[in-house]
């Protein structure tokens, strides 16, 4: 496989073709937020947190899936993409409950994580809880559409891994939802 070389915040790096740039930023040494991607699974971007810029580029990439090319040079942090960041991490707090002590991911929850290093303790948007009720319609899923924040993770594991297309996402909008398949 080809290598390409490429320049991350500055810094020269060589990856082999198909490198993801979040992959890329890793190589050195660089964490760039994310709460969608998964390393087992297939990147799709659906958190937005990731956002990267490309020099030339217009608008803001997600670093997840987009793969490097020959000579880019990439920011992964200035103030634009923290802001950008924090805004989308926001809007996916303005879905969630605020139950952090009684949950049982207290102290090993990536949200919370990311709400702690972007120094989230106060929202710029109104609440908008999901008024559904927990699917425990399966015998072997429960979900819960107030702590959903909608990665997508538990689908993906589904459909890539187990090949069973147990979950989907369901509607449109604010009305997305994770479900049993065709909502069975």
């Amino acid at each position: 496989m080809d290598s390409i070389k490429l320049e991350i915040n500055g810094i020269g790096v060589e990856v082999p073709n198909g490198t993801s740039i979040l992959k890329a930023a890793e190589q050195v040494g660089v964490k760039v937020p994310r709460l969608c991607y998964h390393e087992d699974l297939s990147p799709w971007g659906a958190c937005g947190l990731c956002v990267v810029k490309i020099e030339g580029s217009p608008k803001m990439m997600r670093a997840c899936a987009t793969p490097c090319a020959p000579g880019m040079k990439i920011t992964t942090h200035d103030t634009e993409l923290y802001n950008v960041r924090r805004t989308v991490l926001q809007l996916i707090l303005s879905t969630h409950p605020n139950d952090c002590l009684r949950c049982a991911r207290n102290g090993n929850c990536e949200l919370q994580t990311l709400s702690e290093e972007f120094g989230i303790r106060e929202f710029d948007f109104p609440k908008r809880l999901r008024d559904m009720p927990i699917d425990n319609s399966t015998p072997s899923i429960e979900v819960n559409p107030q702590k959903c924040v909608q990665c997508g993770r538990c689908v993906a594991v589904c459909q890539q891994m187990q090949g069973v297309w147990a979950l989907e996402f369901l509607g449109r909008g604010d009305e997305t939802r994770i479900a049993p398949a065709a909502d069975v």
